[in-house]
């Protein structure tokens, strides 16, 4: 485990004050029906796989497994469920189309969805529709296998690859799915507590008079993944409670008032992520897990009861490496429009700084969260880099001042052979000498590290992104752009200053062209104008500079919001291929060079003949 805050936060497989307590089943080989069967260690509650795999000749050859088991408490000892052999001629479609034994259909689910990276969009939608005609099913043939084996396929589907769950089709089959887990939820006779990695389910029967509150409590562990004994009902609380002795990751509480006149049932559903819940506003780029809960509440007479649930009070807490939270917002999520609202929900901060919602309704409630990097800077190495850029400018402005002493014939328009190599020379430290002076006053980003946390105000806006891009103010700007110029013309005149070497050894008699100085100079300071100006106007946008530009440093954009390198930044395209081309240039000119001497040289002439003669 790890020590956060005076707490150990333990790993899925251990519990306790000091996470000295085992919560899993070790590994084993088990012996069905003939069929050796290993399988790795299980957290308690979970199903763990067989590592054999179906064969050749068989639909899911190579790709499903043969077995699974569960790991149960008693004694902390693997218990295999019976009569559980997956059958490999076994796919969705088929499963689908033949709904007569619930508890196969629910197994057979559950085990072709226990590889959910390697799920196509239709097996999903397959799956899902499964899912739900189960969930729907009568009470009088559910079971309490059924219900587990159909959690553990949702809690499956949420690690499915984004791409093949971004389909409209495949969203509209989710949304089906959810609206029937809530209503699952909220049926005492299916089973009270139900706890998968990506989703736990809660149900619990209220009576008449006997409780003022339900809270519903997801503990902190080590990984995102859900584990029962991280789970905490309290079933007579009077509001939500908070301290700073426990570390939570949400917890709601349903306010239910004294004066309600019938019993009632009240169901939970927590998902590890929102990958069902796909915002046509909302962006997400940042990759962390976003937990949705829902808090639903039945009675004998559904809208009678609703009207006795005073409030409902949300406590979220979220941690991005990194990064700092810059604002957040209370949502539900409406089914109609198929985004993230704010009706009806307020937020704040409490005194631990946690973020705490209120809503005036049940339903799906997640709070969506922006964020800034916080960048962090090396005290050191800024003292290496300046004193390294000091020595530069001194070098070069002094190389400067001593080519223009000892050239004073030194002017644009004269033909001389010696004016032209002055004027290419002086430009590459000019170049070089004011990019180490721009590099040194403006490279770190004044703005990186500002955090103006407008989420302490109780204005709940809905955010349109987890990425937080402040509008850009101009100065990291200008100085990426001065930077971009000054090191592309410094290539570009040592280019130049090459074509201009091998002229002189070529042809030393012949003057260079009319206005030779003047070409040079317009190519020299204004391909790198054209190639800044080209790289503004195409990427750069007043409201999001970070296309353009990184906001760690004033320099171009390189990498995406992952940390990746991204070839759409312009970094590659507009530094990196330009250099590449006039380095390449520069190495064919030296190759000629050489070549050239090597022609012309007496010396080589008289070795290369004797060679040749033997």
């Amino acid at each position: 485990g790890r020590y956060q805050a005076g707490i150990c936060i333990c790993p899925d497989e251990w519990y306790g004050d000091k996470c000295e307590k085992a919560f899993f089943c070790n590994s084993s080989v088990v012996d069905s029906a003939g069929e050796t069967l290993t399988f790795d260690a299980i957290v308690v509650g979970w199903f763990g796989y067989s590592k054999e795999q179906c064969g050749k000749g068989t639909p899911n050859v190579w790709t499903r497994i043969r077995k699974n088991v569960e790991c149960v408490v008693d004694d902390f000892q693997c218990a295999m469920l019976e009569n559980r052999i997956y059958h490999c001629e076994y796919i969705l479609n088929k499963i689908q189309n033949n709904q007569t034994d619930l508890l196969e259909i629910a197994s057979n689910t559950q085990i072709l969805t226990s590889q959910p990276e390697k799920l196509t969009a239709q097996e999903i939608s397959n799956a899902a529709e499964i899912m739900r005609v189960i969930l729907n099913a009568s009470t009088t043939a559910f079971t309490e296998d059924i219900a587990v084996f159909a959690v553990t396929t949702i809690s499956q589907l949420l690690n499915a690859s984004d791409a093949e769950l971004s389909s409209d089709s495949v969203m509209n089959n989710l949304n089906s799915l959810t609206k029937s887990l809530e209503d699952f939820s909220l049926d005492q006779h299916n089973i009270s507590q139900v706890v998968q990695p990506n989703v736990a389910v809660q149900s619990l029967s209220v009576t008449m008079g006997s409780t003022q509150g339900v809270q519903f409590t997801a503990l902190t562990g080590d990984t995102n993944n859900l584990v029962s004994n991280r789970i905490e009902l309290k079933t007579n609380a009077t509001q939500l409670s908070v301290n700073n002795k426990t570390s939570i990751d949400v917890r709601i509480f349903v306010n239910v008032s004294a004066e309600a006149k019938m019993n009632g049932q009240i169901g939970f559903v927590l998902y590890q992520n929102d990958k069902f819940f796909r915002s046509k506003v909302y962006r997400s780029t940042l990759n962390i897990s976003r937990r949705v809960i829902s808090g639903s509440v039945k009675g004998a007479h559904v809208n009678v009861f609703l009207e006795n649930v005073k409030i409902v009070n949300l406590v979220f807490v979220q941690t991005v490496p990194n990064a700092t939270l810059h604002d957040h917002s209370c949502v539900f999520w409406d089914y109609d429009q198929e985004v993230w609202s704010t009706a009806g929900c307020t937020k704040g901060t409490d005194e631990f700084g946690n973020l705490r919602c209120q809503c005036n309704h049940t339903t799906n409630f997640a709070v969506l969260m922006t964020f800034k990097h916080d960048y962090k800077y090396s005290a050191p190495l800024q003292w290496i880099t300046f004193i390294g850029c000091g020595l530069s400018i001194a070098g070069l402005f002094l190389t400067i001042v001593i080519q223009i002493i000892t050239r004073c014939e030194f002017s644009f328009p004269r033909k001389s052979r010696k004016a032209t190599p002055t004027l290419l020379l002086v430009s590459i430290c000019l170049s070089m000498l004011i990019f180490n002076i721009v590099f040194i006053s403006g490279i770190n980003n004044p703005n990186a590290n500002k955090t103006s946390r407008s989420s302490n105000t109780s204005e709940n806006i809905l955010l349109d992104s987890d990425m937080h891009i402040d509008r850009d103010e101009g100065p990291c700007t200008a100085v990426t752009a001065l930077l971009h110029y000054f090191l592309l013309a410094t290539f570009t005149w040592a280019l130049l200053y090459a074509i201009q070497m091998y002229i002189l050894l070529v042809d030393i008699f012949r003057h260079p062209p009319k206005h030779f100085g003047l070409i040079m100079t317009a190519i020299g300071w204004g391909f790198p104008a054209v190639v800044v100006a080209v790289t503004l106007g195409a990427l750069y946008r007043i409201e999001n500079p970070l296309n353009y530009r990184q906001e760690e440093f004033c320099w171009l954009a390189a990498l995406d919001s992952q940390g990746r390198f991204d070839i759409r930044k312009p970094m590659l395209w507009a530094f990196l291929l330009p250099v590449a081309l006039i380095l390449l240039s520069n190495m064919v000119i030296l190759v000629c060079v050489i070549l050239t001497l090597c022609k012309n040289n007496p010396a080589l002439k008289r070795y290369f003949s004797l060679w040749q003669l033997q």
